[in-house]
């Protein structure tokens, strides 16, 4: 006589959830319901996998009784450890795509705009789908009106860098039909990661009343100048360690140390100040160009046209 298989967390079927307790044959001892199951599917960078842990606590407040599920790269899967929202983590390979082929989901969500895990959105089982799958010429779309406006700002650069006020994590609660309500990340080391932290630390010499400042040096292909050169990383540096060593100890300290306010006497002068700011970028190694600095006036002057919106001197 066959049974049923029990609806739980816990439940395996392959070896008992307690010693010396048979769940299927005696039912559950402690039974964990599956509630609402929902898969995430996150193949992005580490950091937008990070970034979309913040989803999960507005996750579990819509579906407070769920099973969350989480499918991303192998490189990204160490940073969902430790979290207490997800229960299960799947690496990007063949074997996971086979079982979570094989499961009914209640809902999948999909983070990404990349063909692979717009097409794997396609291949779940789910009853709902939210946000990016593929049309039947492989293009990638929206599945969902809440994400709507998150396709937007990948077709229209002015939408994206002029228009849009929004936050990343506003905009993806959104595409997840979610209250957005601006929660933090949530990422937790292992107790051996700590470990590692504080023998490095002390190692290297960093106590607890150290400033640590990190530098991001990678970079997509799609916007590469974004990405600092290694002269340019080296003049930031040398510019945190002079403000270190200058540091001044007054609250609204508004001058760098050693400089101090002039009063523009004539207009030879205010030139001279106008052009020293739009050069700025330049002696600092960002731009070649004065006029390719996108937040500065210098295109205004030199293009006739630019980003900042300013009254021009003189008028």
């Amino acid at each position: 006589m066959s049974k049923e298989i029990p609806s739980c967390k816990r439940f395996t079927g392959y070896k008992p959830c307690y010693p010396d307790h048979n769940c299927w044959k005696d039912g559950c001892k402690d039974n964990i319901a599956i509630g609402t199951k929902i898969l995430i599917i996150n193949l992005d960078a580490m950091g937008d996998v990070l970034m979309t842990t913040a989803q999960l606590p507005g996750l579990k407040r819509k579906f407070p009784e769920s099973t969350v599920i989480w499918i991303t790269l192998k490189n990204a899967a160490r940073l969902l450890l430790n979290n207490p929202l997800i229960d299960h983590i799947f690496e990007y390979n063949t074997e996971s795509i086979s079982i979570i082929n094989k499961i009914k989901f209640d809902y999948v969500m999909n983070v990404d705009k990349s063909q692979k895990s717009c097409a794997l959105l396609n291949s779940v089982n789910a009853k709902n789908k939210l946000g990016f799958g593929l049309n039947d010429d492989g293009k990638i779309i929206p599945v969902n009106e809440g994400a709507y406006y998150n396709y937007n700002l990948g077709m229209d650069d002015h939408f994206k860098f002029k228009v849009n006020e929004r936050t990343g994590q506003d905009y993806l609660a959104e595409t997840f039909e979610l209250e957005y309500k601006n929660d933090g990340y949530i990422f937790n080391f292992t107790e051996e990661e700590k470990k590692f932290i504080s023998n490095y630390k002390k190692n290297v010499g960093i106590s607890a009343n150290d400033f640590v400042v990190g530098f991001n040096t990678g970079c997509s292909l799609l916007y590469p100048n974004k990405k600092m050169t290694i002269e340019q990383n080296i003049y930031l540096i040398e510019k945190i360690i002079y403000k270190k060593k200058y540091k001044n100890t007054s609250t609204h300290q508004v001058w760098q140390e050693g400089f101090h306010p002039k009063q523009i006497t004539s207009d030879e002068m205010l030139s001279q100040k106008v052009d020293y700011i739009h050069y700025n970028p330049v002696e600092a190694g960002f731009v070649k160009k004065a006029e390719d600095w996108i937040y500065s006036s210098a295109s205004n002057y030199l293009l006739g046209t630019g980003v900042i919106e300013f009254d021009w001197l003189g008028e």
